[in-house]
């Protein structure tokens, strides 16, 4: 149900390059299992790589692309298409270099890449390129103001602009070293959830002192998972703020038989007082007038939620947040 075509091309007949082979491997290793404790299986995924001995020509590449993103019998729920490698653009169009590129021909177009997606069923398809001028995927340069067009269901997270180059370090592709720790759980939720949404929104904020900009361009109704990693809290304890607390502005009245170092004892006020203790951890609530819980409990202050918890408050109460497996 969920496949990923991951290509990386180092040798290249003129400026070779270092990382892309390397970074692909490590996408690979990333997506094809969920990061959670069970190491639970995620995408089914094939390596395509170069070599001074195979090639990976126009053609290869462009089979499988359509391979791989045109589903005819809507079967298949999500596909990944990750490229590292050169990228080119000029008047008419971007493209995924190729090793056998020659002048008019430099490899696959990106507009044809979008055409495949456009005929495909499958429900959601995400595009990830680490290559120079890979923010051109999905523009219109006929439009004087560079419109975008993705066909429904399509998603493309590009390491840099239309017009700017990709940044290596250390041998390996800046974008692609931050989309890996955004997908082993920088970008989960508190649920452990990544989306191509919070992986672009955590590489957005890591690149903010370079000049390579991430482009994030989407025509969804809704985003499937791209990884699982461990839940910062327990869904069953998640779901507990809407009964610990009934409404968003609820303040809970804490005393001290909240605490369990402080007399007399009430075993379920002190558990409950745990779990508000690790949602301070987490930013959901916080002490009234106190710095810490354990001050607020004995000194009959009270807690209530912070902006994050009154979002998450809201999204289970209106039935919007879904532990999706």
């Amino acid at each position: 149900m969920k496949r990923a075509l991951i290509v990386g091309i180092d040798h290249y007949p003129f400026a070779h390059l270092n990382g892309c082979v390397a970074d692909a491997k490590r996408m690979k290793e990333v997506l094809t299992f969920n990061g959670d404790a069970d190491q639970t299986g995620n995408f089914s995924c094939e390596l395509l790589t170069s070599s001074p001995d195979e090639q990976i020509t126009q053609k290869l590449l462009f089979s499988k692309i359509e391979e791989y993103l045109n589903d005819d019998n809507g079967f298949i729920k999500t596909v990944v298409f990750y490229f590292a490698g050169h990228g080119f653009v000029n008047d008419l169009d971007g493209y995924l270099v190729t090793q056998d590129a020659q002048k008019y021909t430099e490899g696959v177009r990106m507009r044809d890449i979008l055409s495949v997606c456009a005929r495909s069923k499958v429900h959601e398809i995400v595009i990830l390129l680490d290559c120079c001028y890979s923010g051109q995927f999905g523009t219109l340069k006929e439009y004087s103001d560079e419109s975008a067009l993705l066909p429904l269901g399509v998603s493309v997270l590009t390491s840099s602009g239309a017009q700017q180059r990709s940044l290596e370090q250390n041998g390996e592709g800046l974008f692609t070293a931050l989309l890996c720790d955004a997908l082993q759980g920088e970008a989960a939720d508190l649920l452990g959830n990544i989306t191509i949404a919070s992986a672009y929104n955590y590489i957005d904020n890591m690149l903010g002192a370079f000049d390579q900009r991430p482009i994030f361009k989407s025509n969804v109704s809704h985003m499937t998972l791209l990884r699982k990693t461990t839940p910062e809290i327990k869904v069953n304890e998640l779901y507990r703020l809407i009964e610990l607390f009934p409404n968003p502005e609820y303040h809970i009245q804490l005393n001290k038989s909240y605490e369990p170092t402080r007399k007399p004892h009430n075993p379920e006020l002190e558990a409950n007082f745990v779990l508000l203790q690790q949602m301070v951890q987490l930013g959901l609530v916080y002490p009234i007038d106190e710095q810490h819980m354990y001050y607020a409990a004995i000194n009959n202050k009270a807690c209530a939620l912070t902006r994050l918890g009154k979002a998450y408050w809201k999204l289970i109460k209106t039935g919007h947040l879904i532990y999706r497996n």
